[in-house]
């Protein structure tokens, strides 16, 4: 059998030497011969690149494909295969569905027991070091955040979509108007204010004129409808004074002025008054089933869009590149209410029962947790109280100071988001115990509304994480339910039916189409009445031309005609020598 060393730095000043004799000493000492150790040295950030670009792993999976006699990896600590969350639980899963046994030397861990379980230990380990790992990317983007609100205050583009009108100075790094974009939002504020023109008759005539495609891209009538609305009530056209959302304090509009104060004022105002005439029933209600539920590998949490019709996620980053995922709404939540329905539907009262003792169970284990994190929060802030005094009497370095307050720091942010977790569960699972007393659990197959299909949704299910699978419209999901049951689908967001729902089965599963818009409406309701009256639809598309019948045309060069005229052929080659 062979193993392999899997070993990585990071940074120029971290020795592979020392990492690579230890983790070859601890192979041998298991047995394996010198000749059977398959080496793999690395030195790549494990928080920057994504597992495709990882080298090391590539190789380590390339290996293992290969070679059938691979059946351990070993690495010098936890973080030597990754510190991103998403990539790590993808390489433990990777070496789990392939009986590959991953040993770990700081501190000594081994995935697999000897029956070929997941450890217990392991999972620990690997949920302690993803939780670590995502506070600190909370830290760094806290980090990042400031650097951005310092650039704001000092007027500069700190990242991030202008709005339309105004552009970077590429020197600079100051915001200035574009003359040509500052028109056209000038001209759309006197044609709403001034004219009395609707947002959709002014949409229609720039899409006609194509003046908002650097806005808008190929934008539609509806897409473009919602972008002039926002920019009809955004204060940046005169200049205000806009509001730090960590800070909850003003800071200096970096935007020039375009527009003037009365001009935007009165466009909020007429904005209002529509919105006030609008009948209540042309105002639709979204329901979203997984409202608060949903979130995708990092933690972000997806929010529900109507014009969309999808739940999503969009954040610019720092680099300038721009991180997205979009799964369909009607798809998730169908795929979800039919899990939810085949989990309530082992609703028994011996099963209600089971489970009311359970969560009460569990709500007294949140309650000691959260009771002995907060004495922990005390116990910090009364650490970091008595270094800051010792800082300003002088007796401790003011550099070391801050560097041990950053790391208690660290501490009390992982201690109140799992104080924050803990309290979310214990109140789910505290109502949930209500609902089974009061004998308020729904079943599934007697619901009148989808306002009950949410609840339902909301009751079975504790969260569900969305993963893209790298391939364009691809998706993973796992419903996680209250009593740490879960389901795993694949499903294809690019097909609204979703066949392949589930990996390596098929599921069945009724399809909700919700929230489709008046005009795809209305052009249904034409076609089912046509249907209904026996009219002939119209075929979509051009018709096709009809085939002529041609000879064919024959192939290659057509053959010489020879007459006998023709002169005869020439020898080919040297003559032969005459014998004497």
């Amino acid at each position: 059998m062979k193993a392999i060393a899997l070993i990585r730095v990071s940074t120029l000043h971290q020795d592979l030497n020392q990492q690579t004799e230890a983790v070859i000493a601890e192979i041998v000492k298991d047995g394996y011969k010198r000749e059977d150790i398959i080496l793999i040295e690395e030195k790549e950030s494990a928080v920057k690149l994504d597992e495709e670009s990882r080298l090391g792993l590539n190789r380590m999976k390339n290996s293992i494909e290969e070679d059938a006699e691979i059946n351990a990896v070993y690495v010098f600590e936890l973080s030597r295969l990754s510190r991103r969350p998403d990539v790590l639980y993808s390489v433990r899963d990777y070496l789990i569905n392939r009986k590959i046994q991953l040993i770990v030397l700081k501190p000594y861990m081994r995935l697999l027991e000897d029956d070929g379980q997941v450890s217990q230990t392991a999972s620990i380990m690997f949920a302690i070091f993803g939780a670590l790992a995502e506070q600190e990317g909370y830290v760094r983007k806290e980090r990042l955040a400031r650097g951005k609100l310092t650039k704001k205050v000092q007027g500069l583009w700190a990242g991030g979509n202008l709005p339309f009108g105004y552009v970077v100075n590429p020197k600079t790094h100051a915001i200035e108007v574009d003359p040509i974009q500052a028109n056209i939002v000038r001209k759309i504020f006197t044609m709403y204010v001034q004219e009395g023109k609707s947002t959709g008759e002014i949409a229609r005539h720039f899409n006609q004129t194509g003046e908002l495609q650097s806005c808008t891209g190929k934008a539609t009538v509806e897409t473009a409808r919602c972008a002039i609305g926002h920019m009809l009530k955004n204060p940046v056209y005169v200049g205000e004074k806009s509001w730090n959302r960590r800070g909850n304090k003003p800071v200096e509009n970096v935007y020039p002025r375009i527009i003037s104060d009365e001009l935007l004022e009165a466009a909020k105002t007429k904005l209002a008054r529509v919105k006030a005439n609008t009948p209540v029933e042309r105002r639709r209600k979204y329901v979203y089933f997984c409202k608060g539920l949903i979130t995708d590998t990092q933690g972000h949490r997806l929010t529900g869009f109507a014009v969309a019709n999808a739940y999503k996620y969009s954040e610019e980053r720092f680099d300038g590149s721009r991180y997205n995922i979009t799964v369909p709404m009607n798809l998730v939540d169908s795929l979800v209410w039919h899990y939810v329905k085949q989990y309530r539907s082992t609703y028994t009262p011996t099963k209600l029962s089971d489970l009311r003792k359970q969560s009460k169970a569990e709500i007294a284990t949140y309650t000691k947790k959260i009771g002995t994190a907060l004495k922990k929060i005390d116990e910090l802030n009364n650490k970091v109280i008595k270094i800051n005094d010792r800082i300003v009497s002088g007796r401790l370095n003011e550099s070391v100071g801050d560097t041990m307050i950053d790391r208690i720091n660290e501490q009390l942010d992982r201690l109140k988001t799992d104080v924050v977790e803990w309290t979310l569960l214990q109140r789910h699972l505290v109502e949930l115990v209500g609902k089974i007393d009061r004998g308020d659990v729904i079943n599934p197959e007697k619901v009148e509304s989808e306002e009950q299909m949410a609840e339902i949704v909301r009751d079975c299910v504790s969260y569900i994480r969305v993963k893209s699978l790298g391939e364009w419209g691809k998706y993973q999901m796992t419903i996680m339910f209250e009593n740490s049951e879960f389901a795993l689908i694949e499903f294809d967001s690019m097909s609204k039916k979703a066949r392949e729902a589930i990996s390596h089965k098929q599921i069945e599963f009724d399809y909700m189409e919700r929230y489709l818009r008046p005009d795809t409406l209305k052009m249904r309701e034409e076609k089912m009445r046509k249907e209904e009256e026996g009219q002939m639809l119209p075929k979509v598309g051009r018709p096709r031309k009809p085939k002529e019948e041609k000879p064919k045309r024959p192939v290659g060069r057509p053959r010489k005609q020879r007459s006998e005229e023709d002169k005869p052929k020439r020898p080919v080659g040297r003559p032969r020598k005459i014998k004497e």
